[in-house]
């Protein structure tokens, strides 16, 4: 009996240490190849002059990328979408998918809104070492066979005016995301879409739910899903001011109010709604990075 029980003491240690080494390679794999991208990603970023005018969700340039997760196969993507005004922008993402047989009818499409990151260019999730790291349940999204398209909203990854907390340009990106997915190859990626947001990628989220009818009439909407939506910014601003998160979420967001609204509001109206500390502040805040 005892011999027995050594047995399988022996084969579960051994089990336990494929499954350590299996995921510690995996991570290494994933750290170096995450790197090497890392390294040599600024040039897909620098987009062609003039960039050529497209509908949003079109592909302007697409790459693999080496450092996934065991089992999925994904792409950097620059596509076409639409600022506050309307204005064709170009935006960067990843579009990941488990990498199987594409299932009868497609695979829905889970259109996700990372939170917070920063508002410099830099700041892209698809920038990062690891540019899935972000998305939230991403494993089990994978094994339930979801396609993930993730924005990195305007201004980051391409240079171009912050969206931060400005709910059309990143919703525009949101949705566009999921039209880009569908558009690369390989992908299988259907018309079903749920949107699925953090923090500021809830109120992206929000807004491409309101939205999607009417923005992207060809995608059918079959679920939102968000955790700690920047819903009213107001209370959000005004509540958390005197601590870091209030002052970071200021200091991204003033800036980006600014620049969107300074062709309907004259400066002085703008000036008028800081405090003089606030107001001498802001060009500081400008520079605030992630």
């Amino acid at each position: 009996m005892r011999t027995r029980s050594r047995r399988w003491v022996l084969v579960a240690v051994a089990v336990v240490l494929i499954v350590i080494g299996l995921i510690a390679a995996e991570a290494i794999r994933r750290v170096v190849e995450g790197s090497a991208e890392q390294r040599t990603d600024a040039p897909f970023y620098v987009l062609p002059t003039p960039l050529p005018t497209a509908a949003p969700g079109t592909i302007i340039r697409s790459e693999p990328i080496a450092s996934v997760p065991t089992g999925s196969k994904a792409w950097r993507v620059l596509y076409h979408s639409r600022d506050l005004t309307g204005d064709d922008i170009a935006v960067s993402g990843v579009v990941i998918v488990p990498d199987g047989p594409v299932p009868d009818g497609g695979r829905t499409i889970v259109s996700w809104a990372h939170p917070t990151t920063g508002a410099a260019a830099k700041c892209a999730p698809s920038l990062a070492r690891d540019p899935f790291e972000l998305i939230e349940g991403l494993h089990e999204l994978l094994a339930a066979g979801y396609a993930i398209a993730a924005t990195d909203y305007p201004g980051l990854g391409v240079d171009g005016a912050s969206s931060y907390l400005l709910g059309i340009p990143e919703s525009n990106s949101m949705l566009d995301a999921a039209r880009a997915a569908r558009a690369l190859t390989d992908t299988g990626a259907s018309d079903r879409l749920l949107l699925w947001g953090h923090s500021q990628g809830g109120q992206a989220a929000l807004f491409a739910a309101e939205r999607a009818a009417a923005y992207a009439p060809e995608l059918t909407l079959e679920g939102v899903a968000v955790a700690a939506p920047a819903a009213n910014l107001s209370a959000l601003m005004s509540d958390d001011i005197v601590n870091l998160s209030g002052t970071t979420i200021a200091s991204f967001a003033i800036p980006a109010y600014e620049a969107a609204y300074s062709g309907r509001y004259s400066k002085a109206e703008i000036d008028g709604i800081l405090t003089p500390l606030a107001s001498r502040r802001r060009r500081r805040w400008l520079r605030c990075a992630c």
